[in-house]
C-alpha cells in the first residue's frame, strides 16, 4: 500500500552567487541517512539532540547534547575530520548510482566524553562529560562547555583518539570535582557558549548572566578570567525579577547569554533572555564594557520578543483604524541562540522563530533587518509543522528547508552548518546561483493545485423555499420557483456566485454546477494552500423541504504543486537553466542523465531528463526517494567555457 509519507515536498534550492536565498533548501545533511529520517540511537553516523557546532581546519565539531530538554542527550563531542571530503562539493558531478543519498550522512572519526560511539552515559572525569552543549576550536586547541558539570574542558591540541581526556579544566579545581555554585572569577553556572580566537578564550557563563574573557589561553586548572561582561565585577550576579512581565536591559547588561563568538575584530553575544544579539565593535578590554550595537530590539534597553510594532512595517489596520503588525519580521528576534560572522555577513540562529537570519553586512545600527531567512519561506512565517496536512505524522517538521529551534551555527567558507536538535541532524546550506527559485520545482502535470469545495442539495423542490450558500462571509441566496428543478437551482446559485461584484464574480471562488448530480463545485481563485482558508457554509429557509450541505467549513486540498510522488515528472522553472535547448530521443529505451550539459539532482541522485531549455527543465523524480517525505533539489550546468553553475 502506498503511504502518504511516500509523497515528497520538494525544497528547491541553491542560491545567489556568494549569497543565500530566503527559503532555500539545505544541500547536505549530517547525522541522518536522508533529510527526513529520524534515527537517534548514537553511533559514528547518527546524532542525538545536538546543541553546539564549530569548524576549524577541515573538521566539523558537534557537541551532542542540548539545554532544550530534547532527548537523547548523548554527553559527547564528535569530530568529523575532513568533512569536505565526505560529501560532494557544490560544483562536483556526482556519480550515478553512488548511494541512496550522496549528500546525506557523514561519519565521525573521533568521539570525546565517551569510550566509544555507542555509549552516552555522563561522568565527571577528564574523559567524561555531562550535557556538553558548546564546542569551539581555532584549529590548534579545543574547548568544550561541559554545561551540567559547570566547567569548560580544554585540549591543548586537537584530539586524535576517541575517549582522549581533556588536559585542562576551568570552573572546577580538578577533573573529579563539581563544587558548590559560587560567584567569582573562576566559577561557572551552566555555561552554554565557548569561543577561541587570536589567543583568547571566551565563555558564555549563562546562568550567571555574563561573558568571561581570558586574554591568553589558560595554562593551568581553574585559572581565573581577566575580563567580565554583563556584570560590574566577578562577584556580582544580580538576578532578574521574574515576577515582571518584561525586563529593562542596558548596553552593559546580559540575561542568560548562550553563545559568544568573534570574527577577530568584533564580539557577538546571543543574549537569550533579552531577545537580542549584542555586538561590540572591538574586543572588550574592561569589565562591564557596554555593547555598541544590538539586533532584535529598537535600542539597547529593549527586551521584547518579536517587537514587531517597533521593528516591522505596518501590515494593515483593524475596523477601528488601529495599526496591525505582523507577528514577526526580518528585524525581530525570539530567544536567539547563536550569532556567527564570516567577517562580512552575520548569521543568527533565531531559535524561537525557527529560522536563521542572514545579514549581508555586519549591522552598524540598532534594530537592523535581515536580508535573507533560512528555515522559512519568508520573514513573517514561523512554521515547522503542517497542521492541516494529510501527512501523518506532521512530516513538514523534518523537511529539507526547515530549521526547528536552531541552536548553533558553523561556517567552513562555503557551507553554513545549522544544528537541528529536534531532528537529530545538522543541515548545511550552500550559496549558489539564483536561477532556480525556491518555488521553481512543480508537478509537470499540474503546476498549480487549487483548493476545492462543494455543496450538495437534496430533499424535494418546493416553491418559495430558499437556499443560501455562504462563501468567505458573503451570502448567495436563491429562492425556488414553482417550476424549478435541482439543476435550475444549482445553475441559479452558480450564476449568483459567478456574476457577483458587477460581473467579476466572487473574489474567492469560481462556481460550477454538476448538472444531474445535485452538486455545486467551488474552486478557489487563489492557488496553493491559500485557498484552504476560504470559509464555506449553507443554510435553508425555515421549514424548507430542500436540503443543502457543504463539504466542509472551508475549501480544502489546495497545496504547493511541489508536493509530488516518486517517479513523477516535474518541471523546473527558472532562468539561465541551460545554454541551449535539447530533448530526449523519443525512441531511446532509457532517458538520458544529462542533456545539453545539464544535470538535475534530487538528494544528490541524478535524475532522468526529458527536456532542457534556458527557462524550463522536465525531469523525473527518482524512485529511490520513496522512503522520504522531503528532498533537496539542485541543477548543475556546465558551460562551453568549462565553467560550472549550480
Amino acid at each position: 500500500m502506498l503511504k502518504y509519507c511516500a509523497v515528497l515536498s520538494l525544497c528547491a534550492g541553491l542560491v545567489p552567487a556568494a549569497d543565500f536565498l530566503t527559503g532555500q533548501g539545505a544541500r547536505l545533511v549530517i547525522g541522518q541517512r536522508t533529510f527526513t529520517s529520524q534515527i537517534s540511537a548514537p553511533s559514528a553516523t547518527v546524532l542525538g539532540s545536538m546543541g553546539g557546532l564549530a569548524f576549524a581546519n577541515g573538521t566539523l565539531f558537534v557537541a551532542d547534547s542540548n539545554r532544550l530538554g530534547l532527548a537523547p542527550s548523548n554527553n559527547r563531542v564528535l569530530l568529523f575530520s575532513n568533512i569536505s571530503q565526505s560529501f560532494p562539493q557544490p560544483a562536483d558531478e556526482i556519480e550515478l548510482f553512488l548511494s541512496r543519498c550522496p549528500v546525506c550522512g557523514g561519519q565521525a572519526t573521533v568521539v570525546l566524553g565517551q569510550p566509544n560511539f555507542v555509549s552516552s552515559a555522563y561522568s565527571i572525569q577528564a574523559n567524561g562529560m555531562r550535557q556538553a552543549t558548546a564546542v569551539a576550536s581555532d584549529g590548534k586547541i579545543l574547548a568544550v562547555a561541559d554545561t551540567a558539570n559547570n566547567r569548560v574542558l580544554l585540549w591543548k591540541s586537537i584530539p586524535t583518539a576517541s575517549g582522549q581526556p581533556a588536559e585542562l579544566v576551568l570552573g572546577q579545581k580538578d577533573f573529579t570535582t563539581v563544587g558548590p555554585v559560587i560567584v567569582d572569577n573562576k566559577s561557572f553556572r551552566a555555561p552554554q557558549g565557548v569561543w577561541v580566537q587570536n589567543g583568547k578564550l571566551f565563555v558564555a557563563d549563562t546562568q550567571n548572566n555574563r561573558i568571561m574573557i581570558w586574554n591568553s589561553i589558560p595554562s593551568q586548572n581553574n585559572q581565573p578570567a581577566d575580563v567580565v561582561l554583563g556584570q560590574p565585577d566577578f562577584n556580582t550576579v544580580p538576578q532578574a525579577d521574574i515576577t515582571k512581565q518584561t525586563f529593562t536591559a542596558t548596553a552593559s547588561s546580559l540575561l542568560s547569554p548562550v553563545s559568544v563568538t568573534s570574527d577577530g575584530t568584533r564580539l557577538f553575544v546571543a543574549d537569550l533572555g533579552d531577545n537580542r544579539v549584542v555586538i561590540w565593535n572591538s574586543i572588550p578590554t574592561r569589565n562591564q564594557q557596554p555593547a555598541d550595537v544590538e539586533i532584535g530590539q529598537v535600542d539597547l534597553t529593549g527586551t521584547i520578543a518579536n517587537d514587531s510594532s517597533h521593528l516591522c512595517a505596518q501590515s494593515g489596520a483593524d475596523s477601528a483604524g488601529n495599526a496591525i503588525y505582523p507577528s514577526r519580521c526580518g528585524g525581530t528576534l525570539d530567544f536567539p541562540r547563536f550569532a556567527l560572522s564570516d567577517g562580512t555577513r552575520l548569521f543568527v540562529a533565531d531559535g524561537g522563530n525557527d529560522r536563521v537570519l542572514i545579514f549581508n553586512q555586519i549591522p552598524t545600527q540598532n534594530g537592523a533587518r535581515a536580508d535573507v531567512v533560512l528555515g522559512q519561506l519568508d520573514e513573517f512565517s514561523s512554521v515547522v509543522t503542517s497542521s492541516n496536512s494529510t501527512f501523518s505524522p506532521n512530516l513538514k517538521q523534518s523537511s529539507a528547508d526547515v530549521t526547528p529551534t536552531p541552536t548553533s551555527l558553523a561556517w567552513d567558507g562555503q557551507n553554513l552548518y545549522v544544528a537541528d536538535p529536534s531532528n537529530y541532524r545538522v543541515l548545511a546550506f550552500t550559496p549558489g546561483t539564483p536561477n532556480l527559485p525556491v518555488n521553481g520545482v512543480v508537478n509537470a502535470a499540474s503546476r498549480e493545485i487549487y483548493a476545492l469545495g462543494n455543496v450538495t442539495i437534496g430533499g424535494t423542490i418546493t416553491a418559495n423555499d430558499a437556499v443560501t450558500v455562504t462563501v468567505g462571509g458573503v451570502d448567495y441566496k436563491y429562492t425556488i420557483q414553482a417550476k424549478d428543478t435541482f439543476d435550475i437551482v444549482l445553475q441559479g446559485l452558480a450564476n449568483l456566485i459567478n456574476s457577483a461584484n458587477g460581473g467579476a464574480g466572487d473574489t474567492n471562488v469560481f462556481a460550477r454546477p454538476e448538472l444531474g448530480f445535485q452538486i455545486l463545485d467551488l474552486v478557489a481563485r487563489a492557488p496553493g494552500a491559500d485557498g484552504n482558508n476560504v470559509k464555506l457554509g449553507t443554510t435553508v429557509s425555515t421549514n424548507a423541504t430542500i436540503t443543502a450541505s457543504a463539504s466542509g467549513a472551508t475549501l480544502a486540498g489546495g497545496q504547493n504543486a511541489a508536493t509530488i510522488a516518486p517517479g513523477a515528472v516535474v518541471s523546473l522553472l527558472g532562468a539561465n537553466l541551460a545554454d541551449s535547448s535539447a530533448a530526449a530521443d523519443p525512441n531511446a529505451q532509457q532517458l538520458p542523465w544529462e542533456l545539453a550539459n545539464v544535470q538535475v539532482y534530487f538528494d544528490g541522485i541524478r535524475a532522468p531528463l526529458f527536456f532542457v531549455s534556458p527557462t524550463q527543465i522536465n525531469a523525473q523524480i527518482p524512485f529511490q526517494v520513496v522512503d522520504s517525505n522531503s528532498i533537496s533539489c539542485f541543477v548543475r550546468v556546465k558551460h562551453s567555457d568549462g565553467s560550472v553553475t549550480v
